[in-house]
């Protein structure tokens, strides 16, 4: 049997398994006691099983509570848990044990391992527990006093450990709060609050001012329970405020009365929370202790600005002197800066001392300031401040009479009425004062002097009253009774205070004001000469003066009084507005701008409308629209019926494209002054600007009633045509166009008449004869006669043409051109332009040499130089390219005019990298699209769709009347038509109908649209077209081809005869043979047209395409000799000039009709081994036709399909449903085609749609007739 002993043994040799075995042993045969439990738990305790350790020991505890040994076991287990709760508890136990045997030395101990193993922990919990052990109260602080920390020490620790457990929770809310949505601010106070309620901080920071006799840690314990007050109080609820704002208020008081030195926070407090109703309630001392100990706290330095002002009822610091108003201003601002600007207090006397001074923006803005400070700390504080609200609010009432009247008067009245309704009868006055004054100034002088003279019946001597009193008896006309209190008023005013100096001041210049306006000008001027002497800088006066001298013929003296009152204060209306009027008479329109800015950024009192006008017309000569847009609305809404700043508001809305904008702005103007011809001419611009230029002739035509001798409007009439005229070319309304042109012309041969010296004139000429050269077609609207009234203008010579009276025009451009250099440089640039349309090169030449010796940095110029010379003198054209794009890197121009040089003389490189240039800077460059497109023409690499793109974005980004893009684009898209075998597009014959309506007998264009039609089936446009050509064999041969087309045979042999008998080239003679031929063929004359052909094929050389037309036709009409003789001819010609598909073909379809079963054989193989290249050339897929009869199957459509999926000239014969789906996606394919798809798929649905897409189709009838059966 194992016993305890031997457990012992095994445990003290350190074998604490075998010896909890033992224990185990021992209890399976005797029941469990405190010995073997003491034992169990110790060998469970050094085996790390901590939890039946616990369990075994607390059993033995149970069963000796006396025993010291399970408890200490249970110490050791809990450290090994970190369970220090359980571990003090239990440590708790051990000392009560050793307080009844008295053992003070073993508790001792115990608490030094105990609080050894806890402040080597990080349990903040257990620290805590531990220090609050050691407090009075606690179950062994009795018995370990004297052994443990002082209660002092043990607190200031506590708090410690407290204060940061505190500030852990409260930053773990504030960072949800940061990271989390639902975490709204309700919330976050909501949990803040439970975190100051589960604290024992403040309890703590109490406790240890009970029991500290150390001033410097009560002084440091008050502060930090003040601040921790503080904190609690901007979370908690309204209704738990009341009891923390005592307790903080009593603190601070205490703070300031027994320890002055302790904390600017306390004299804060004390200050802010003392809501004063008068500055009387202040304790001097008090804020001179406050001064000495915090002299640099924001409100201290605040409390010196104010003991030094006027405002302080106390006498100046002792051995100090008055302070300027400058220096109190800057000691407020100072004071501010070290954080005044949180004291109510502090703004409150800043804002106030700023109201006595009249800066009424200063104090208006600080008072605002104060009053949400006092707000923000009513809310979250729960501190009643009545008085001090009531204060701030008389001083932004009183403010607001002043600053920026009337806008804000009612604001103004509401606070008034807020002081009146306040317990403060002393501010009672001062706010009907205010609401007297609100009266006065919204014109109730007979209630606002009813309000003051029963404020002044009462108090008498009340100059606040007295003075705005006099202001109204004078404004009503009732000088003497004005005079008469400003009189009283001044005897009652002793002092040398600068504000009484001030008030004087203005007395004074109102009783002079008043003399001035009965008349008596040397009596005003006295009284002014006395308000200077009372104080210097009083700006009113120097104002008077300057219009008392004015009155009196010396501007000198009168312009130096205005300058002084401005220096003083920018805000003299008066001054400024004589000032300004000035200037702008002497044009001097910079020192306009001077005065008007000044008095509009002096921000002060009422300002009138005429600095903002001033500014507008200012910003409109510098171009700065945004900013004459804002200064003319605000003059607006000064003086809304002020027509000319209308005007000019529009014209600032013109200039800024806000048309519509202008537009009512001027119906506004024209309201206001029906008669203002400017208004009618400012809206002809602006018609004319969203093209609405039949109603801006309109409104020029009643402004030039207004104003008949107006250039200006003669002008702008020809510019409105003018501009029409450009816009309907670029639109294509080429007549309209013309006729604005035409109207242009007429009205300046009507104002040439009367003066021909009008340089503008006579460049509205040239570019309406420039107009009518670009759109030819309707020149003749323009009447001679007009022509020849302008050029007798100059006593000239009748121009026989628009071109010579353009170069005219712009001739005598050149000769009027102003002195600048500039200027008539560019007369002679536009010369050399007109020269160049017309092709006078040397003249050209001659004007652009002249142009760039007045002005040889102008890029635009180098660039037409080097237009001119391009085709005579390429070096020359280089360097003038070159030389443009140094002075103007980013001209397109002249990078595309660079690149066709390179490409004229054939350097590929150059030419691609300099147009690439021009895509770069300006990526709709016509001129650069067109050389690309020409690049790639000539490289042959692309495909002609490709190419024809090209010239079709060229063509797209060109200007209306630009004609190169459009004849190159109708020809790349005739080369595309040609390679692909496709009709041509309609963008390309769209582009040469828009050159020809240009220029109606351009022949490149009308040949090219000829072409162009006949490869679109429309041969009697065609025929059209090419009629309007000069005759030629070339035209005869088209003609000849084209009447052929439209079975006109008897024409078409005429034509092509016609041909023949001109000296045409080989290639027209053999076509016009071949129209010949085929004309007598479809006339039935065999005879001649096998002669025809025969004589084709001798002068071709045996062309194997004239061989092809004349096997044709002797199979389909000869007989078996005939017959024999074609096959003979193909064969020859196979022979002697190679195998063509076109002659296989043929071969294959005659073996076929002659049953020659070798032949089709032969035929079979001979096409099946043609290359791809050639089979390519099958645009109307003959080879699948031809092979699928010699073959008698559907499988060569089926190969052909494998090359040309999207084919439905295939599909149509293999799938007439799939036929019809690809028809439908495509766009190349006809009516009648789209028709024949739908009529091949019978339903009573595709046959309607085959009708409507060709009505004359019988085989579409024939389909709706068959789906309705």
């Amino acid at each position: 049997m194992a016993t305890l002993k031997e457990a012992r043994a095994a445990l003290a040799e350190g074998d604490a398994q075998r010896a909890l075995e033992l224990v185990l042993d021992y209890e399976e045969l005797v029941e469990e006691n405190f010995n073997s439990l003491l034992l169990k738990g110790t060998c469970y305790q050094r085996l790390g099983k901590q939890e039946p350790a616990e369990k075994a020991l607390a059993k033995a505890s149970k069963l000796q509570p006396e025993s010291l040994y399970p408890l200490k076991g249970l110490i050791l287990v809990y450290s090994d848990m970190k369970n220090y709760r359980k571990m003090l508890a239990t440590f708790v136990k051990i000392v009560n044990a050793y307080e009844v045997t008295e053992d003070i030395t073993a508790a001792s101990n115990e608490l030094s391992q105990v609080s050894q193993k806890i402040r080597s922990s990080n349990d903040t919990a257990a620290k805590t527990e531990l220090l609050k052990l050691q407090l009075p109260g606690s179950p062994i602080y009795e018995f370990l006093k004297g052994r443990i920390l002082p209660p002092a020490l043990a607190l200031q620790k506590l708090t410690k450990e407290e204060k940061k457990s505190l500030d852990e929770k409260l930053s773990k809310i504030k960072a949800r709060a940061r990271t989390s949505i639902s975490m709204t601010h309700e919330k976050v106070l909501a949990e803040q609050r439970a975190v100051y309620a589960g604290s024992e901080l403040a309890k703590l920071y109490r406790d240890l001012l009970a029991v500290t006799d150390d001033d410097n840690a009560r002084r440091d314990c008050e502060i930090d329970l003040m601040n921790l007050l503080l904190a609690q109080l901007e979370v908690q609820t309204p209704a738990k405020k009341a009891p923390l704002v005592s307790e903080i208020r009593d603190l601070a008081d205490g703070a300031v009365l027994f320890q002055p030195g302790s904390s600017p926070l306390a004299y804060n407090i004390h200050w802010e929370w003392a809501d004063i109703a008068t500055y009387d309630q202040l304790d001097r001392e008090t804020i001179d202790k406050f001064m000495e100990y915090f002299p640099d706290e924001g409100l201290a330095l605040g409390f010196n600005a104010f003991l030094h002002s006027s405002l302080s009822p106390f006498p100046v610091p002792e051995g100090e002197e008055q302070w300027t108003h400058q220096e109190i201003s800057t000691h407020f601002s100072e004071a501010l800066k070290a954080g005044a600007k949180d004291s109510v207090l502090a703004l409150r006397m800043y804002a106030d001392f700023n109201a006595l001074s009249g800066d009424w923006e200063q104090a208006a803005q600080l008072a605002n300031e104060a009053r949400r400070l006092l707000q923000s700390k009513q809310e979250s504080q729960g501190i009643d401040l009545s008085s001090t609200k009531t204060h701030l609010s008389l001083i932004l009432g009183t403010a607001y009479v002043y600053y920026q009247a009337p806008k804000h008067f009612s604001l103004a009245e509401s606070l008034f009425d807020h002081v009146l309704s306040s317990p403060q009868t002393d501010l009672h006055i001062e706010a009907q004062v205010g609401l007297a004054l609100i009266r006065m100034e919204q014109g109730h002088a007979d209630e606002a002097i009813k309000t003051l003279q029963t404020v002044v019946e009462k108090h008498p001597d009340m100059v606040q009253a007295i003075n705005p009193l006099a202001r109204c008896e004078i404004e009503k006309g009732n000088h003497e009774r004005g005079r008469e209190l400003l009189e009283s008023g001044l005897s009652q005013l002793n002092g040398t205070s600068q504000y009484i100096q001030e008030v004087r001041a203005q007395m004074k210049w109102r009783m002079g004001y008043s003399y001035w306006l009965e008349g008596n000008g040397q009596a005003a001027f006295d009284m002014f000469v006395a308000t200077l002497q009372e104080s210097p800088s009083y700006a009113p006066a120097f104002t008077y003066l300057g219009l008392f001298y004015d009155s009196q013929g010396d501007w000198v003296r009168a312009q130096k009084c205005f300058y002084t009152a401005l220096e003083i204060d920018a805000a003299e209306s008066i001054a400024a507005e004589k000032l300004a009027t000035k200037f702008a008479d002497d044009g001097e329109w910079d020192l306009v701008e001077i005065v008007a800015a000044r008095l509009l950024e002096s921000d002060r009192g009422s300002i009138p409308a005429w600095p903002y006008r001033a500014m507008g017309i200012v910003s409109l000569a510098q171009r700065d629209y945004s900013a004459a847009v804002k200064y003319f609305q605000h003059c607006l809404r000064l003086a809304p019926t002020d027509a000319n700043s209308w005007v000019g508001l529009s014209e600032a809305y013109i200039h800024s494209g806000r048309y519509g904008s202008a537009n009512k702005a001027l119906g506004r103007a024209l309201e206001l002054d029906s008669s203002s011809f400017s208004a009618l001419y400012m809206l002809s611009l602006a018609q004319g600007e969203t093209l609405q230029f039949s109603e801006a002739v309109n409104s020029l035509k009643r402004a030039m009633e207004l104003a008949p001798d107006s250039v200006a409007l003669i002008g702008a009439l020809v510019n409105n045509h003018i501009k029409a005229s450009t816009y309907f070319l670029s639109t294509y309304r080429l007549g309209d166009a013309v006729d604005h042109a035409r109207q242009a012309l007429e009205t300046a041969a009507e104002y040439l008449q009367l003066n021909p010296e009008s340089h503008s004139m006579w460049n509205g000429v040239a570019l309406a004869c420039d107009v009518v050269l670009q759109a030819q077609g309707h020149a003749d609207r323009i009447d001679p006669g007009v022509l020849d009234t302008i050029a007798l203008a100059l006593d000239a010579t009748c121009p026989s043409s628009v071109e010579n009276l353009m170069i005219l025009a712009l001739e005598q451009a050149l000769e009027l051109a102003g002195p600048t250099r500039g200027g008539k440089a560019a007369a002679c640039y536009n010369l050399a332009s007109g020269y160049h349309r017309l092709g006078q090169k040397s003249n050209a030449i001659e004007q652009l040499k002249r142009a760039l010796t007045l002005e040889p940095h102008n890029s635009s110029f180098w660039n037409l130089y080097g237009v001119v010379v391009a085709t005579s003198n390429p070096r020359v054209a280089q360097h003038c390219f070159i030389r443009s794009l140094s002075l103007n890197g980013r001209s397109s121009t002249a990078w595309a005019n660079l690149g066709m040089l390179y490409l004229d003389q054939s350097d590929v490189e150059l030419a691609s990298e300099a147009f690439d240039r021009a895509l770069t800077v300006d990526p709709d460059a016509e001129t650069a699209w067109l050389g690309q497109a020409i690049l790639e023409f000539l490289q042959g690499e692309k495909s002609s769709s490709h190419i024809s793109g090209l010239f079709e974005h060229a063509y797209l980004v060109s200007p209306g009347p630009s004609k190169v893009s459009k004849l190159l684009f109708g020809l790349a898209t005739f080369h595309e038509s040609k390679e692909t075998g496709q009709k041509p597009s309609g963008n390309g014959i769209g582009a040469l109908e828009q050159l020809l309506r240009l220029q109606p007998e351009l022949e490149q264009a009308l040949l090219v649209m000829g072409l162009l039609l006949e490869r679109s089936g429309d041969y009697h446009e065609a025929i059209s077209r090419m009629s309007d050509i000069p005759p030629s064999p070339n035209t005869h041969s088209h003609l000849a081809r084209l009447y052929l087309a439209t079975n006109d045979f008897e024409t078409a042999k005429a034509e092509a005869q016609a041909s023949l008998e001109g000296d045409a080239d080989e290639n027209v003679h053999l076509c016009a043979m071949l129209v010949q031929g085929l004309a007598h063929y479809f006339l039935n004359e065999f005879d001649e047209a096998l002669d025809l052909f025969t004589a084709a094929l001798e002068f071709s050389d045996q062309a194997q395409d004239v061989v092809v037309l004349l096997v044709q036709v002797l199979w389909a009409h000869g007989g078996d000799d005939e017959r024999q003789v074609a096959i003979d001819n193909i064969y020859d010609s196979m022979g002697t000039h190679g195998s063509n598909l076109r002659m296989v073909l043929l071969l294959g379809v005659i073996g076929l009709l002659g049953n020659d079963q070798d032949v089709v054989d032969a035929i079979r193989d001979e096409i099946n081994g043609q290359s791809v290249a050639e089979l390519a050339t099958d645009k109307e897929y003959s080879v699948p036709l031809v092979l699928s009869r010699l073959e008698n199957s559907q499988e060569p459509f089926h190969r052909a399909l494998f090359r040309n999926p999207a084919a439905y000239a295939l599909w149509k014969r293999v799938d007439p449903k799939q036929a019809l789906r690809v028809s439908a996606s495509t766009s190349n394919i006809s009516c009648q085609q789209l028709s024949d798809a739908y009529a091949a798929v019978v339903t009573p649905e595709n046959a309607q749609r085959a009708v409507f897409y060709s009505p004359g189709s019988k085989t579409a009838w024939r389909a709706l007739a068959s789906s309705t059966i």
